[in-house]
């Protein structure tokens, strides 16, 4: 019995030691970012308008873990990467978009790829509403958008957000993560229902900087968990037999 006991500590602790080796390469931690972009009833066009990509800064504080590496300390001069513009119409769901968020030069080993956006979380019915005071909410049919109006400075002004999930490529060891995020923005002075109409028009579009702020967590290796789960439930099964004896 002791020896059996003694040969699954050491399986545990191997495969304990195995979880950390594995756990050292992937990306983890929280970005934070933000920049410019358009917004029109069809195009999500992160600046510079056009060319199928804009620019997105780090800030140049806040980023953790595998992403304190864009901590400038500067903000006059963040670090800058990529970020891939959403065309053909505001889709929620599963998507496919490689490299949405990558060439940072300070960390060219991070790629995220953007494989879901939300759906909004309020409903359309307050989209027609007057616009009257902080509190109204919106989120147009089949969008991944939430709209809020809120009180700035004595004047009402929208809020806007949306929801994304995906994963993170370590571009050096093929390892992959995964994130959820948020994009959002204010806009003063304005409701959304007068934002609402200027992109309801033909060629309406809003231009506006964003930030963005992501969470990225490692994924167990499915190997490494099967082993920590047998060596732990072979500990718990002699536990309960000595006990029993």
């Amino acid at each position: 019995m002791k020896l059996r006991l003694s040969c699954l500590v050491a399986l545990s602790a191997l495969a304990v030691s195995m979880a950390g080796t594995a756990a050292a390469s992937p990306i983890v931690g929280n970005l934070n970012i933000f920049g410019g972009v358009s917004v029109s009833a069809t195009t999500i066009d992160f600046l510079p308008l056009g060319g199928g990509t804009g620019t997105a800064a780090a800030d140049a504080f806040t980023n953790t873990l595998s992403f304190a590496v864009l901590n400038t300390g500067n903000p006059a001069a963040p670090a800058t990467g990529t970020i891939t513009d959403l065309l053909g119409g505001p889709s929620v769901g599963a998507v496919s978009v490689l490299n949405f968020l990558s060439g940072f030069t300070l960390a060219p080993n991070i790629a995220f790829d953007l494989t879901f956006i939300n759906p909004g979380i309020y409903s359309a019915a307050g989209c027609a509403a007057t616009p009257a005071a902080a509190g109204q909410t919106c989120t147009p049919p089949g969008s991944p958008f939430n709209l809020s109006n809120i009180s700035s400075g004595g004047q009402l002004s929208t809020v806007i957000s949306l929801g994304l999930a995906g994963n993170v490529r370590n571009t050096t060891t093929a390892e992959v993560s995964s994130f959820t995020g948020v994009l959002s923005t204010q806009i003063d002075n304005t409701s959304f229902q007068s934002i609402l109409a200027t992109l309801s028009t033909p060629g309406g579009s809003i231009s506006t900087s964003y930030s963005g702020s992501f969470v990225v967590t490692a994924i167990p290796e499915p190997a490494t968990s099967g082993l920590i789960g047998a060596a732990l439930l072979g500990l718990g099964f002699l536990s309960r037999r000595r006990a029993r004896s």
